[in-house]
C-alpha cells in the first residue's frame, strides 16, 4: 500500500554485495500517488549509498510505480419483497464503479438479502464490497444498501350476492376484508 510505502525496503535491493548494516543510505523522492481510477504514477528515487568503513559513496536509482485503486461510489436502491425472490447483488457492479470496464475487475460481494414478512416493515441490508483491479491487484472497497419494501398482507374473500343485488356491485368493498395490514 502506497501510505505505508518506505523507500528503505529497497536498501537490500540495490546492494550487490555487503550487509545494509555497513552502509548509509540517503534517499531523495517524493512518492506520487494517484487519484483512486487515474493513471499510474511513477516516481524515480536516488539513493546515495555510502560505505560506512571507507565513506566512498555511489549512487543508483530505483523507479516506483503505483497503481491507482479502483474508483467505487456507495449506492442504495429500493425493492418490493415479491421482486427480490430474483435479486442478484452483481447488478450493482457497474454502478459502483465510477471508471472503467466492469470486465477489468472481480467483484467479491458479502452479505445476504432481508425480506421483510408481507405488511411488516421495510428492512435494509448493507452489502460490502471488495474491487479488484485484474491487472494490478489493487483493490477498493464500498457498501450497497439494499431496502426492502414488504408487499401487502392479504387474504381471499368471498361474498354471495342475490341477482338484484348484482347491478350495484362494487369491487372496491372488498378493499378492506382483503387487506390483512397496512
Amino acid at each position: 500500500e502506497a501510505a505505508d510505502f518506505d523507500i528503505n525496503t529497497f536498501n537490500e535491493d540495490i546492494l550487490t554485495s555487503g550487509s545494509v548494516a555497513d552502509y548509509t543510505f540517503a534517499w531523495t523522492g517524493t512518492l506520487a500517488i494517484p487519484a483512486d481510477g487515474t493513471t499510474a504514477e511513477e516516481t524515480t528515487f536516488r539513493a546515495v549509498v555510502t560505505d560506512n568503513a571507507t565513506g566512498c559513496t555511489s549512487e543508483t536509482e530505483v523507479v516506483i510505480t503505483v497503481n491507482p485503486d479502483p474508483a467505487l461510489q456507495a449506492t442504495t436502491a429500493t425493492y418490493c419483497a415479491d421482486e427480490a425472490a430474483d435479486f442478484d447483488i452483481n447488478i450493482f457492479n457497474e454502478d459502483i464503479l465510477t471508471s472503467g470496464n466492469v470486465d477489468d475487475y472481480t467483484f467479491a460481494w458479502t452479505g445476504t438479502l432481508a425480506i421483510p414478512a408481507d405488511g411488516g416493515l421495510p428492512v435494509s441490508t448493507t452489502f460490502s464490497a471488495v474491487v479488484t483491479e485484474k491487472v494490478t491487484g489493487c483493490t477498493s472497497e464500498t457498501e450497497v444498501v439494499i431496502t426492502v419494501n414488504p408487499d401487502p398482507a392479504l387474504q381471499a374473500t368471498s361474498a354471495t350476492y342475490c341477482a338484484d343485488e348484482a347491478a350495484d356491485f362494487d369491487i372496491n368493498t372488498f378493499n378492506d376484508d382483503i387487506l390483512i395490514s397496512g
